[in-house]
């Protein structure tokens, strides 16, 4: 079960410019069982360009070089409240991690328990 997702895009609000992360904190679990909190992530780039002119690109902005907006680079210069709702995003997933934590260390000591 998908527990929420949250989309970030660009100040310039270009469609090839966005971010969104998928939260499934996995609750659908006994409590016997093991879960796994994830976070999805899925990027939206622009692919107009063929591969080879894309990995050139990226080479060169990795390296520094001065790149024309006209390529569409990729950069996201975030609104004022991203930080905070993806902060609020990580801590849930930091919430459910130690939980299920706490849950493991409980099941293996039940379980050397009764050996």
């Amino acid at each position: 079960m998908l527990d929420g997702s949250e989309y970030f895009d660009c100040a310039c609000h270009s469609f090839d410019h966005s971010l969104r992360f998928v939260l499934d904190l996995d609750k659908n679990v006994k409590d016997d069982e093991m879960s796994f909190p994830t976070i999805y992530t899925e990027i939206a780039l622009g692919t107009y360009l063929p591969w080879y002119k894309r990995i050139v690109l990226s080479v060169k902005y990795v390296f520094g070089f001065e790149i024309q907006h006209a390529y569409n680079c990729w950069e996201i210069n975030t609104e004022s409240d991203d930080p905070d709702r993806m902060i609020a995003m990580l801590q849930k997933l930091k919430d459910a991690l130690v939980a299920e934590e706490e849950k493991r260390v409980r099941l293996y000591q039940k379980n050397n328990a009764e050996k």
